[in-house]
């Protein structure tokens, strides 16, 4: 059983806006949306605990498996700007070194027909929105 259709015993109503919010998702987010939901449903089944006891990067690994059944994509999992440029194989940068190298994604998505990036995903578990703000306002410095 689902968060989602747990929460619909208590609160029909949630099941009801989730869906049609669903129906309008494309395929990459109901994929995440669905390793979200797995992560939860196995580290519940394992542990008896919810995943907000657990490690992010089960969480992490659970979406990215998901990204790649369901939507079809190929992932690299903790990767760096240099390990993707290296794999498109762009050859070496032009201009001045970039200093964020070393930083690492936590969920690169990647197109299986071409070497496009289709997407970044950062995974972060939070209690609250003001979690997400302040991620969102230290990027943008």
């Amino acid at each position: 059983m689902s968060i989602f259709q747990r929460d619909s015993v208590a609160r029909p109503h949630f099941t009801a806006r989730y869906e049609q919010r669903r129906r309008y998702m494309n395929q990459l987010e109901k994929a995440i949306i669905g390793g979200a939901e797995a992560a939860q449903s196995d580290y519940e089944n394992m542990t008896g605990w919810w995943l907000s006891h657990g490690p992010e990067s089960f969480l992490m690994c659970a979406i990215a498996n998901q990204v790649t059944k369901k939507g079809g994509f190929w992932v690299f999992v903790e990767a760096s700007p240099k390990k993707i440029r290296e794999e498109r194989d762009d050859g070496p940068p032009r201009g001045r070194p970039s200093k964020s190298l070393g930083q690492r994604f936590d969920i690169v998505v990647w197109t299986k027909a071409s070497s496009d990036v289709r997407a970044i995903i950062e995974v972060k578990r939070a209690w609250s929105i003001a979690t997400f703000v302040e991620i969102t306002r230290r990027s943008q410095s």
